[in-house]
């Protein structure tokens, strides 16, 4: 039996565009114990997705802590490691490969015994993730779906059929990514016209009080959801509309319909989710996009959600 570990620190799009190459990892490496070493933030998830044998944890301490940084090599060098893969591809992670002695390295690390060189322009995460494994060996991905560690919605405050709202971002993103909340509001109102209930997540930090102001009909549980309560809703809901922010890469991963927003010079085809059906808009300014040009693509989600509902997969 080797010892194999994998590392992936974030953030939330690309761990989970991440999932299938976890499973990958596992299926090429039957019977041997696999590591996975992560952010605090994912532990959960990593639990549930049981491709790991162990999960160890990352505080991502500075290059000025000396003492945690010194507490993270003991860690590394607590197994000794016959493969490691690097799917982060940062500074960060290549400068692990030193740190733990420059075992086996599937990675970008100068030096590393499997050496993938990232691309000169952005490519999409999951096709990264493609030739890097296939340097070690890895040549087929299975297709993204966690629609098997969805809940019961039963679980939860909402009642089918449903849309997922995500109008928010990060806080570094937030004033670039996020289209207006009067706008995402009016969205809201044409779907509960429909039928469809508008059901809003987001992070603790965010105030998305304007939209149920504007549509009452609307769910509000921002704050009051995890990640993987997320992948739930997403799973069982009629398709999901939002900005380029974690929420909608993980609706992708759970073969829930897409509309994603995008604004600034992010490439929606490099940087955007993958999905069973997937769509995006993509505005230099965020108060370009108008009401009407998003409106001008809902019909299509209400159609496919009742031929799916009629047609089930």
């Amino acid at each position: 039996m080797k010892n194999i570990l994998v590392i992936k620190l974030g953030a939330l799009g690309d761990i989970f565009a991440s999932t299938s190459a976890f499973e990958a990892i596992r299926n090429h490496h039957k019977g041997d114990h696999l590591t996975f070493l992560t952010t605090k933030l994912y532990i959960n998830m990593a639990n549930e997705l049981g491709c790991f044998d162990e999960i160890w944890l990352d505080k991502r301490p500075s290059f000025t802590q000396f003492k945690e940084l010194w507490n993270l090599r003991t860690l590394l060098r607590s197994k000794t490691f016959d493969r490691v893969y690097d799917l982060q591809m940062v500074d960060r992670t290549n400068f692990y490969y030193h740190l733990m002695g420059r075992p086996e390295w599937v990675g970008t690390a100068r030096g590393a015994s499997h050496r993938y060189q990232l691309p000169s322009t952005p490519t999409y995460h999951q096709d990264r993730l493609k030739g890097l494994l296939t340097i070690a060996g890895i040549n087929t991905l299975p297709p993204l779906d966690l629609t098997r560690l969805a809940k019961n919605i039963q679980d939860f405050p909402v009642r089918k059929p449903y849309v997922l709202f995500a109008p928010g971002a990060s806080k570094a993103h937030r004033h670039t990514k996020c289209w207006p909340l009067e706008r995402y509001g009016e969205i809201a109102q044409s779907l509960a016209k429909e039928g469809l209930t508008p059901v809003i997540v987001g992070g603790p930090d965010e105030d998305n009080s304007i939209l149920t102001k504007q549509c009452p009909q609307a769910i509000d549980l921002t704050g009051k959801t995890q990640l993987m309560d997320i992948l739930t809703l997403a799973t069982h809901a009629a398709f999901a509309i939002g900005n380029d922010t974690g929420p909608m890469h993980i609706a992708a991963t759970c073969r829930c319909p897409v509309l994603v927003l995008f604004f600034g010079a992010h490439d929606p085809k490099a940087v955007g989710p993958r999905g069973e059906f997937y769509r995006h808009i993509k505005e230099t300014d965020k108060m370009d996009l108008k009401t009407s040009t998003v409106m001008q693509y809902l019909p299509e989600f209400v159609n496919n959600f009742k031929n799916r509902t009629l047609f089930p997969h």
